[in-house]
């Protein structure tokens, strides 16, 4: 699993003016799902950051965050 950074999405929708609802539609994943990574970040899979990514416009790891723990 990686982990999305939900400072860069928020950033990245916030340029694109775009909502959460057409961030999911475009992305192809749930509203609900998209909302919470929008709002706590978190892990997923790479799918799911390629699919974020392309609705975006840009490449996948640049939604990805790295930290320091332990039990990865």
């Amino acid at each position: 699993m990686l982990e999305v950074s939900k400072e860069r999405l928020q950033s990245e929708m916030l340029a694109r003016g775009m909502a959460v609802g057409a961030l999911a539609a475009a992305a192809k994943i749930s509203r609900g799902r998209t909302s919470e990574l929008i709002n706590n970040g978190g892990r997923c899979t790479y799918r799911t950051i390629n699919y974020l990514a392309r609705a975006l416009g840009i490449e996948p790891t640049e939604l990805l965050t790295f930290n320091n723990r332990k039990d990865d």
